[in-house]
């Protein structure tokens, strides 16, 4: 087998540096695609997010309208999340936080 002579050699390594330059700049390309990709779906989801809270807003709005104590109505929604086991424990802190106010 016959030794590549300089040039031989400076040009498969020409041909090697611009398929790693090619395959580098494809990899680029995808993660910017990729990333675009992350950061349309998050700012869908923060638009729904920002319309559901208009919504939930609205929805107090005429719970206060109607009457109805909307900070206990928070406060329900909140408990009502919790499971047992951590509602027992808001439970009982508050218990004991209220009596120790009491004196």
């Amino acid at each position: 087998m016959p030794k590549k002579n300089a040039l031989e050699k400076e040009i498969a390594k020409a041909a090697k540096d611009t398929k790693n330059v090619k395959a580098q700049k494809e990899r680029e390309r995808i993660q910017a695609e990729e990333l675009k990709a992350f950061i349309d779906r998050i700012e869908r989801l923060e638009e729904e997010k920002a319309n559901v809270s208009a919504d939930i807003r609205e929805i107090y709005k005429e719970a206060k309208e109607a009457g109805y104590n909307t900070t206990v109505m928070r406060t329900v929604v909140k408990i009502r999340k919790m499971d047992e086991s951590d509602f027992a424990e808001y439970d009982e802190l508050t218990r004991i936080y209220l009596e120790k106010l009491e004196g």
